[in-house]
């Protein structure tokens, strides 16, 4: 009779898809924490999620390999191997750009050790291809760090370009190489885009919001 959607992508997804039905948005709750670092290591770029072929890490390592400064680089990937097949040609890559010293795959790692990346993290880095919402995303604005990211799918309804963040052209590793490149080091627009993420993680929906979308949909599914 109706279809429930979590986030505002997969919102957008349904109505397109299914015009006729009864869509009821029930937004996911988030806390609205905000904390800034001051212990970041430039250079230092973070990944959190699985490791599989929708993850999109091939162009993250194209990315980094095409940097003016990538010796100083290190990109640590955190997160569950999903796809063997894909890992391993990962660290053939890795290899063949001559990158086995800046990129460390950490695995899954322990509360403690995820804050840790969190806070030595200048850039946090999501070449994902596919998401309906991308929760880490808002994990990564929770610790302020501004995300370079696709413009596919989820990831533009959170990261607004140049506003908290930057969005390169999808599957197009040379423009997130120069996304990165302008961010690396530029203290001064890191603070600018901390600001913008700070009044982000502000008005993310909260258990209140939850709450009252569960409560919408079921008054409108008793009148139905």
């Amino acid at each position: 009779d109706s279809i429930i959607v979590p986030s505002p992508f997969t919102l957008d997804v349904a109505k397109s898809l299914f015009p006729k039905k009864k869509i009821f948005y029930v937004p996911l709750p988030f806390e609205r924490k905000f904390k800034k670092s001051s212990t970041y290591e430039i250079g230092n770029l973070l990944y959190v999620g699985t490791i599989e072929e929708r993850k999109g890490l091939t162009y993250l390592i194209d990315a980094i390999s095409m940097l003016k400064n990538k010796d100083s680089v290190k990109l640590n990937i955190v997160g569950k191997v999903v796809d063997q097949v894909y890992y391993d040609k990962l660290k053939q890559q890795i290899q063949v750009e001559g990158l086995t010293e800046n990129v460390n795959f950490l695995g899954r790692v322990s509360d403690e050790t995820l804050a840790e990346c969190y806070q030595k993290a200048e850039i946090f880095t999501f070449p994902s291809l596919l998401e309906g919402y991308g929760i880490v995303l808002i994990e990564a604005f929770n610790n302020g760090l501004p995300i370079i990211c696709f413009d596919n799918t989820a990831m533009p309804y959170t990261v607004k370009d140049g506003i908290n963040g930057f969005v390169a052209k999808n599957k197009d590793a040379r423009d997130m190489a120069s996304k990165i490149q302008n961010l690396i080091g530029n203290v001064s627009l890191r603070e600018k885009l901390q600001e913008s993420i700070e009044d982000t993680v502000m008005h993310l929906k909260t258990q209140e919001d939850f709450e009252k979308g569960i409560k919408l949909f079921f008054c409108n599914a008793i009148s139905l």
